[in-house]
C-alpha cells in the first residue's frame, strides 16, 4: 500500500504503557488530523515517527517496505519531515536566512561552511515559493525575521527533494490567526502537490477546515476514526463526534451554565473614556461582581493592551478607573494585589510560571508570608499543606509537587498560574488568552474554575481571540476592533456575527 503505514504501534517508558497497538495510514496527497487531549500520546507518536523514540513495538512502512526509524537520520532518509511546535530550535539565529536554507539543505554549496555568491539557487527558490515565502529578506539574519517568516523558513527547509510526509505538531500555537490562516492555505497547496500531512492541533476548527481525515488518541489508544467531507465541515455532528471520542463525554458538558448579572448590583470597575499609549482608544466598560465579561476581537484589537492597563502593567494617556465607586489614584500592580485582584498573563511560560522550579514552589511564592516559620524561614510543612490544598481546588493533576513546572502538561501548567491568584484574586480575576495551547479536556477544567470563582461573587474579565470561548463562558461579551469596544451584548450571538463586529463590520458601534 502507498504512503506510510503504522501497524500495532506499542510505546512503553519503564513499566508504563503510553502508545498501546496504534494502527493507521497516512496517504500522499491528504491532511491527516490527529487529535486527543494532553496525555494521550500525541507527542510520543510524533517522536517515534520522528526518530526520536527509537525502543517501540511494532512496524512502520512506507510504500509496503517496512523501515526502521533508529534515529532521526532514519526517518530524514525516508522522507518524513517533522515541524515541532517550537520550530525555532531547528534554525540559526546567526545566520541569515538563506544561509539556514543552504547549510541545512545541503543544496548548492562548495562546502560546508562556504556559500556560493550567487546564494540560493532555482531548487531553493522553487522550495520558497511552494509555502509563498518570497517576501522572506534572504540577507536578513534569521532572528531579526518575524515569527511568520521564520516558520516558512523552516518549512522550506524541510521541503527538500527527499520529504514525501511532513508532521506539523501545533503549528499555529504561536502565531495570529491571519497568519494561521496564511499556512493553512499553504498546506492545501501541499497537499496538492502530493505530499501527506499529518497535522496535530488542539484548535479543532482549523482540523475541520483542512483535514480529509481525522484520527482521535485517547489514553494511548486509537479509538476513532474518519473521513471527513466538505460538506461536514461546519457540521455539528463533526465537532460533537470528535470531541466525544476525545474526552468520552459530550459537547455539551464543555462549558459550565452561565447566570445573568443581578440587575441591582453596582459595578465593581468602572472605565471611563480610557486611552493608553499601547493603543486603547476611549473605552468605557463596567465589571460587576460576580460577572464573566469576555473582551474578543482579531489578534491586535487591544484586548491585551486593555486588561494589562487595568492591572497597571501599562501606562494610561487619559481617562479615569473607579473601584467600587472612587476613583483610583494611586495605581500600581501592587495596590491592585491589595485591592484583591489577580492577573493570568497570555505568556505563562514566561511571565507566569519559573519553569525551572517546582510546582510547590510556582504555588507558595505569593503566599510566602503566609508560610513563614517560628525562625522566619519558609516552614516546609505549611507549604506543603498549602500547595495541597490549591492542588485540590483546582484540580491539579501531578504526579507529585515536587516535580518541575516545565514537566507539567500545558493544562496543569495553566491550572497552576490559576491556583497562584485563588486566595488573592478575591474580588477580580483577570485572565489574557486562558486557554492559549490548553486542549480541550483541560479547558473544560478551566471554564468551571472560572465559572466557580464568579458563583462566588468574583468580577472576572476574560480576554481571548476564541470567539466560541467567549460566547460559551461570558455573561457580557464586548468586541474589540482597533483599540476601541465596537461592540457589547449579553444577549445569546453566534460566532459568525462575533467575527463580523472584529473585524469591522456590522455598521459600527452597538451596545445590545
Amino acid at each position: 500500500m502507498n504512503g506510510l503505514v503504522v501497524k500495532g504501534l506499542s510505546k512503553s517508558f519503564d513499566t508504563v504503557q503510553v502508545l498501546k497497538e496504534i494502527s493507521f495510514t497516512l496517504l500522499p496527497g491528504e491532511i491527516h488530523a490527529l487529535v486527543g487531549a494532553n496525555g494521550a500520546g500525541k507527542s510520543t507518536l510524533i517522536n517515534v515517527l520522528s526518530g526520536l523514540f527509537t525502543a517501540y513495538e511494532g512496524t512502520i512502512e512506507i510504500d509496503g517496505t517496512p523501515i526502521t526509524l533508529h534515529n532521526p537520520a532514519a526517518a530524514h532518509l525516508a522522507g518524513i519531515r517533522t515541524l515541532h511546535q517550537e520550530f525555532d530550535v531547528s534554525l540559526f539565529p546567526s545566520l541569515s536566512a538563506a544561509e539556514n536554507l543552504l547549510l541545512q539543505t545541503r543544496i548548492g554549496m562548495g562546502t560546508p561552511w562556504v556559500f556560493p555568491p550567487r546564494g540560493v539557487t532555482p531548487r531553493l527558490k522553487q522550495q520558497l515559493e511552494i509555502i509563498e515565502g518570497g517576501t522572506i529578506p534572504l540577507d536578513e539574519r534569521v532572528s531579526n525575521l518575524r515569527l511568520a517568516d521564520r516558520q516558512k523558513l523552516a518549512i522550506a527547509i524541510a521541503l527538500d527533494e527527499r520529504a514525501r510526509f511532513l508532521i506539523f505538531d501545533e503549528p499555529t500555537a504561536s502565531i495570529s490567526p491571519d497568519q494561521a490562516d496564511h499556512l493553512l492555505t499553504v498546506l492545501k497547496q501541499l497537499r496538492a502537490r502530493g505530499m501527506g500531512i499529518l497535522y496535530v492541533s488542539h484548535h479543532l476548527n482549523e482540523v475541520f477546515r483542512i483535514a480529509n481525515r481525522i484520527s482521535v488518541l485517547r489514553d494511548g489508544r486509537l479509538v476513532d476514526e474518519f473521513s471527513v467531507s466538505e460538506e461536514e465541515r461546519q457540521s455539528a455532528w463533526l465537532r460533537d463526534r470528535t470531541i466525544r471520542a476525545m474526552l468520552n463525554k459530550e459537547v455539551m458538558d464543555l462549558y459550565p451554565a452561565r447566570r445573568r448579572k443581578p440587575a441591582a448590583a453596582a459595578p465593581l470597575v468602572t472605565i471611563r473614556n480610557l486611552t493608553t499609549p499601547t493603543g486603547v482608544t476611549n473605552v468605557n466598560l463596567e465589571i460587576y461582581p460576580g460577572e464573566v465579561v469576555a473582551l474578543t476581537g482579531l489578534v491586535g484589537a487591544g484586548k491585551t493592551e486593555l486588561v494589562r492597563a487595568l492591572f497597571a502593567l501599562d501606562p494610561v494617556t487619559s481617562g479615569e478607573i473607579s473601584w467600587e465607586g472612587k476613583t483610583i489614584v494611586r495605581h500600581t500592580p501592587r495596590t491592585m494585589i491589595r485591592r484583591g485582584t489577580g492577573f493570568v498573563p497570555e505568556d505563562r511560560h514566561h511571565q507566569g510560571l519559573h519553569l525551572n522550579h517546582s510546582v510547590l514552589e510556582n504555588l507558595s511564592l505569593p503566599f510566602l508570608q503566609g508560610v513563614r516559620g517560628f525562625a522566619g524561614g519558609v516552614s516546609r510543612a505549611r507549604e506543603r499543606a498549602l500547595g495541597e490544598t490549591l492542588k485540590q481546588a483546582v484540580g491539579l493533576v501531578a504526579p507529585s509537587l515536587a516535580i518541575e513546572a516545565r514537566g507539567l502538561s500545558g493544562g496543569n501548567q495553566q491550572k497552576v498560574v490559576f491556583a497562584k491568584w485563588l486566595q488573592i484574586a478575591t474580588k477580580l480575576l483577570i485572565l489574557d488568552e486562558p486557554t492559549k495551547g490548553v486542549d480541550v479536556g483541560a479547558r473544560s477544567g478551566i471554564y468551571r474554575l472560572i465559572r466557580d470563582m464568579a458563583e462566588r461573587g468574583v468580577s472576572v474579565l476574560m480576554a481571548t481571540s476564541e470567539l466560541d470561548e467567549a460566547i460559551g463562558n461570558a455573561d457580557r461579551i464586548m468586541v474589540m476592533h482597533r483599540g476601541r469596544i465596537v461592540y457589547e451584548t449579553s444577549e445569546d450571538i453566534g460566532s459568525d456575527a462575533l467575527m463580523s463586529y472584529a473585524t469591522g463590520g456590522k455598521g459600527g458601534m452597538l451596545r445590545g
